[in-house]
């Protein structure tokens, strides 16, 4: 199996951008606990750390509780 990386262009960003989004699926929110099960749950979604615990949390989470940690 090989990997291709080319360039992004005007017609490849999108597709590079749900490629990159895809790899958050599964993740849980750190306040919610509430899983991002498709790319459509990631839409609100803010990036809140970089760990194995916090990186993503739902903006109304974020929000509502991001202030306290």
């Amino acid at each position: 199996m090989g990997v291709l990386v080319g360039k992004p262009t005007e017609e490849n960003k999108d597709a590079l951008s749900l490629l990159a989004l895809s790899m958050y699926i599964g993740e849980k929110c750190v306040f919610c606990k509430r899983e991002y099960k498709d790319l459509d749950d990631l839409k609100d979604t803010i990036w809140v750390g970089q760990n194995q615990d916090r990186r993503l949390a739902c903006l109304g989470c974020w929000q509502k509780f991001g202030h306290n940690n």
